[in-house]
């Protein structure tokens, strides 16, 4: 029997949700945002009415108001949305067992036996959830949980798109590199500089050239174009362990001297480094985000020797990067430190014990443990590295945690 797989998507969930709390509002174009008078003023999410007008998620509010600045502007309300998100879920539940969210607003099923593909199944939860929650779904159906992600983004709001396996390679191989789950802006004009533009252009390449170019990564996506996606979906309420941890932060103030900068990846990768440890996982990657004032991202990851879980070994390898991509000082807006390949700390054994090393990073560890101890009991800022008291003394606008 051929899997099928379904990928349900919330259209404009955050801005849905608001104009039906506030039905006088619905035929405006209404933004989702930060406070922008806290620097957080980015397009969470926006609705029809806005997206006419040519809004994007993701951009500066200020921007966006050159477009529609009469638009309503509403900050987020996550216990709201949480409700509708769970009452969506109910319906999914009596459908499948296998659901596995994929964020707030989406979220796989695993339908087998279904009539038509599964398109039957896919047209009584979209209407059943216009119906009971007055907001519309887009579902993708396909073969793969990778084709349903990209079939939901094909037609919205309020659709049905399906792709069989025998037609896969006829409407989903024209369309470009970064409809495909996966593709990032990074990876995409990696792609694009090997002349491959279109999904096809991707499964069409030789796994070994892409591996050699992406890294793992390369291989994988050679296989998600070709259709070769088995990952199974969850069921619902089944623990998924995590794939990366990312701890960020925009500041009052831009970042500029790189006793600052040092600071704040000190402190950055200490809170990604404790909630690590709070999942017994260690990582083999660390990567650094930086967000330079004109909204540009930059991205940058190393790779170290053995796998860890300590704030020192983890805050260097972070305070590296920096010095090795920016040789001149620059002037940042935000910085997020992320950690990935990560695998449970009951897998990894250590096997280092020249000159004492093995005797340093256990003391490290025994001294993160302590620390992580205090914080649960008396609150994060209980202990701070000494550095940040000079980003305290710059006045960045926020606690240090």
């Amino acid at each position: 029997m051929e899997r099928t797989v379904l990928h349900s998507d919330m259209n404009n969930f955050f801005a849905s949700v608001e104009c039906l709390s506030r039905p006088e509002i619905r035929f405006k174009p209404v933004i989702v945002c930060g406070k922008t008078e806290d620097r957080h003023g980015i397009v969470l999410a926006k609705n029809n009415v806005a997206k006419r007008l040519g809004v994007s998620t993701g951009e500066p509010i200020k921007q966006a108001d050159k477009k529609c600045g009469g638009a309503v502007k509403i900050n987020p309300d996550f216990d709201k949305y949480v409700l509708y998100s769970k009452i969506a879920g109910e319906i999914y539940n009596e459908y499948t067992d296998q659901v596995e969210s994929f964020g707030i607003d989406e979220c796989w099923l695993e339908i087998s036996g279904g009539s038509k593909f599964g398109e039957a199944a896919a047209n009584d939860i979209r209407r059943r959830i216009k119906k009971e929650t007055g907001l519309t779904v887009s579902i993708g159906v396909s073969f793969t949980k990778t084709f349903a992600k990209l079939c939901s983004d094909l037609k919205k709001p309020d659709a049905v798109t399906s792709v069989r396996r025998s037609d896969f390679r006829e409407k989903i191989w024209p369309l470009p590199c970064n409809a495909l789950l996966g593709v990032g802006d990074v990876t995409n004009r990696k792609l694009n500089s090997l002349y491959i533009h279109t999904i096809g252009d991707l499964a069409q390449s030789q796994p070994s050239f892409l591996s050699s170019r992406l890294g793992k990564n390369g291989k994988q996506l050679w296989a998600y174009a070709n259709g070769y996606d088995t990952s199974p979906i969850s069921y619902f309420g089944e623990s998924i362990p995590l794939k990366s941890i990312s701890n960020g932060m925009t500041i009052g103030n831009d970042l500029y001297a790189n006793e600052q900068i040092r600071a704040m990846v000190g402190i950055l990768a200490d809170g990604a480094a404790m909630k690590l440890r709070s999942q017994n996982a260690v990582c083999k990657t660390v990567g650094v985000n930086f967000r330079t004032t004109d909204l540009n991202y930059i991205q940058r990851q190393i790779r170290l020797d053995s796998y860890t879980d300590i704030s020192s070994v983890i805050t260097k390898a972070a305070y590296d990067i920096y010095k090795q991509s920016f040789p001149e000082p620059h002037i940042f807006r935000s910085l997020t430190v992320r950690l990935s390949d990560l695998v449970p700390k009951s897998r990894v054994y250590s096997q280092t014990d020249l000159f004492g090393f093995e005797e340093n990073l256990t003391r490290a560890g025994q001294l993160d443990c302590a620390v992580d101890e205090i914080r649960n009991k008396f609150g994060t800022d209980s202990v701070i590295r000494g550095s940040a008291l000079c980003l305290n003394c710059q006045n960045i606008g926020r606690k240090i945690p």
